[in-house]
């Protein structure tokens, strides 16, 4: 039995999964209701309730979400997604030049 686990127990924003996806070629097809992206090339959908963009998304939530686009090929690992994002964050954090 495999256990999924989020990687470094990442809760994300919901802007930063929404950023991130936009990288990986999926397309924002939400609604005021939900949270939806596609990724045309696999088929994966990303579908979670709409929550604001600062909300975090559970770990749980996030660990399955990571396994599953590691199933549809999207992902070559599971933890992709969160050390994405992890870049993301960094990258923030650097001073302007």
């Amino acid at each position: 039995m495999k256990y999924l686990r989020a990687y470094k127990d990442m809760e994300p924003t919901y802007a930063e999964l929404a950023s991130a996806l936009q990288m990986l070629k999926f397309v924002n097809e939400s609604t005021t209701d939900n949270f939806r992206y596609a990724h045309k090339k696999s088929g994966a959908i990303v579908l979670l309730k709409m929550l604001p963009d600062d909300a975090k998304v559970h770990k749980a939530r996030f660990a399955a979400l990571s396994w599953n686009l590691e199933q549809f090929g999207v992902l070559k690992q599971e933890d992709d997604l969160g050390k994405l994002i992890e870049k993301m964050r960094l990258a923030e954090q650097q001073p302007a030049s």
